[in-house]
């Protein structure tokens, strides 16, 4: 086995993925994230699977196995639990989870020759990822160019998933199914060939080039320029073996992977904490060096130096890159805005409120007590309380009138209450805004 590519499509991309879902579940499905003991549970296996890939000459690849598989399982079940309570549709992103623990069960199989060491393993991984960014990546990178395109001013905005888009989506998972299973080379090629045409044409629809001016934005349509080309080149490497295909798999890895999953990092970064969403000159130095990384390394076979060498410098700019992503990326996490983290508390706790008050008001209107043979009525009519009649059901009544001037007089403190309702009103349209007082 290879630690390098295991480790970076099943560890590294593996962390990938669970900082997504976990960050996304919860705004899927409208319940509390993970967070606590569950979610240091599964950071420390996490690490632990990765030591024991790392020392598994020591540890043994039993142990290493299970570990490494057991966080992917781990990871799918937490969020099929969330996304299966709330009856939430993205149960199929759980299920790529799912596949891509799988996949890495067979690289590990492989590697104890308990399969054919064909590795169809790797390949099933390197898949999944691709489709998840071809299909996640439709979804964000049309709406975040829109977004921006909006509060520019433009009228003309990209063009929102349609049946192109799945179509192109599925010729892209019928071209790797050839490459994974080793079936119909040549037709395989000629899939992934045609894939890669299709998703250029796909991301020209997005108009990337009318974002150059926000590297927030650029990055992911730059990011996403690698997947067509890395199905282009690994096509071509099927019909001509003198084609290199480690070229194709880091356009693809080193490129597409690894830019898109750096761009979406420092954005939900920026979201998260509460911060204007800017790249500054040290996040755009970091798009800078992955993009010459990857670059580097995709061209090393061609390069009029030594191959060694470029690999080398392609290593050199991902490891400089990863250090200037740390000092940028984690003291913006600590340093957290406190007047957004404030109001988007307020807001939060408000709208839990108002939602309980509501909830409870229309249980109690729309229940009555079976032991009282009387329906609530109009407040202030002359009969408030009206006799239910077994033979017509019971009529909708109208929305309470509350008198401003009997409440006062009925209650401590509602002339304030009142006044507040009555400056509210008058600045907003809607009546039933309260202002609570400053503290």
């Amino acid at each position: 086995m290879s630690w390098h590519r295991h480790e970076m499509l099943f560890g590294y991309l593996g962390a990938v993925i669970a900082g997504f879902l976990l960050t996304a579940v919860p705004n899927w499905t409208g319940r509390l994230p993970i967070a606590g003991g569950q979610l240091a549970s599964l950071a420390l296996l996490w690490v632990t699977a990765r030591a024991a890939m790392f020392f598994s000459a020591s540890t043994g690849a039993a142990i290493a196995a299970l570990l490494d598989v057991g966080f992917l399982l781990v990871l799918a079940l937490v969020c099929a639990r969330e996304v299966l309570i709330a009856r939430n549709r993205n149960v199929p992103v759980v299920g790529a989870v799912l596949l891509l623990a799988l996949a890495s069960a067979a690289d590990h199989a492989e590697a104890a020759q308990l399969l054919a060491s064909d590795g169809a393993g790797w390949r099933a991984g390197f898949a999944i990822v691709l489709l998840l960014i071809a299909l996640i990546g439709g979804r964000i990178i049309p709406s975040f160019t829109a977004n921006w395109l909006i509060k520019q001013g433009q009228a003309r905005l990209p063009r929102q998933p349609s049946t192109f888009d799945f179509a192109t989506i599925g010729v892209t998972a019928v071209g790797l199914g050839c490459w994974v299973f080793g079936v119909a080379a040549g037709w395989g090629a000629a899939l992934l060939i045609g894939a890669g045409l299709l998703q250029i044409v796909r991301l020209a629809r997005w108009q990337g080039l009318r974002t150059t001016a926000d590297p927030l934005v650029f990055i992911l349509h730059l990011s996403y320029a690698w997947l067509p080309l890395g199905l282009v080149l690994l096509g071509m490497s099927l019909l001509v073996p003198t084609q290199p295909t480690s070229s194709a798999l880091h356009a693809m890895a080193a490129g597409a992977m690894a830019s898109m999953t750096l761009a979406v990092m420092t954005r939900a970064t920026l979201g998260h904490t509460g911060r204007k969403l800017h790249a500054d000159f040290g996040t755009t130095c970091i798009y800078l060096l992955v993009t010459l990384g990857a670059a580097t390394r995709v061209a090393a076979p061609w390069l009029p130096f030594d191959y060694m060498l470029s690999i080398q410098l392609s290593g050199a700019l991902w490891a400089v890159r990863s250090c200037c992503s740390w000092s940028c990326t984690v003291p913006s996490s600590l340093d957290r805005d406190p007047t957004a983290s404030r109001d988007r508390g307020r807001a939060a706790q408000g709208a839990a409120r108002c939602q309980s008050c509501l909830t409870s008001t229309m249980e109690s209107r729309s229940r009555p007590s079976a032991t009282q043979p009387f329906a609530l009525g109009a407040v202030g009519s002359a009969r408030p309380f009206a006799p239910i009649r077994s033979s017509s059901p019971v009529q909708p009544r109208s929305r309470p009138s509350f008198s401003a001037a009997s409440s006062s007089a009925a209650r401590p403190g509602a002339a304030w209450l009142n006044s507040k309702v009555t400056k509210s009103s008058s600045a907003s349209t809607s009546p039933w805004r309260i202002r609570s007082p400053r503290r």
